[in-house]
């Protein structure tokens, strides 16, 4: 795919299926116009990998708003000297409605709780372990 591709956007989890980088694959197949951006989890990406991938010109750019380390402090982070990044940083999920929502939720979820009716349990049975 990415021999073929313009664009690769690491947003997914992190887990078992996600322990080979596609950075390692950019810098190997992917013509020198591909834009890597991981707006997702920095642990998608083998530490190193894309700066090395990025120094041989293969991908080209790329994007990203995460870091092996966080926050990155004293500008340190070796993409912030390649003309070729842009980074900012995880702040994508910030925005009014999706917090307001988000805390909506929250909120009932403990009031619920406290109502002895507690609701979106993934595990129930811890419910019943006493305290």
């Amino acid at each position: 795919m990415l021999a073929t591709s313009t664009m690769s956007d690491n947003g997914h989890p992190v887990g078992d299926h996600s322990s080979t980088t596609p950075c390692r694959m950019v810098s190997d197949s992917a013509p020198a116009v591909v834009v890597v951006v991981n707006t997702s989890r920095a642990g998608l990406v083998v530490p190193g990998a894309l700066e090395d991938a990025l120094r041989a010109g293969r991908p080209g750019m790329a994007a990203v708003d995460v870091f092996d380390d966080e926050p990155v402090v004293g500008g340190g982070h070796p993409l912030f000297a390649m003309d070729n990044v842009v980074y900012t940083p995880h702040l994508g999920y910030v925005e009014r409605g999706g917090l307001e929502g988000m805390f909506s939720v929250i909120f009932d979820q403990v009031v619920a709780y406290a109502a002895g009716r507690p609701v979106d349990v993934v595990n129930p049975e811890a419910l019943a372990l006493k305290r």
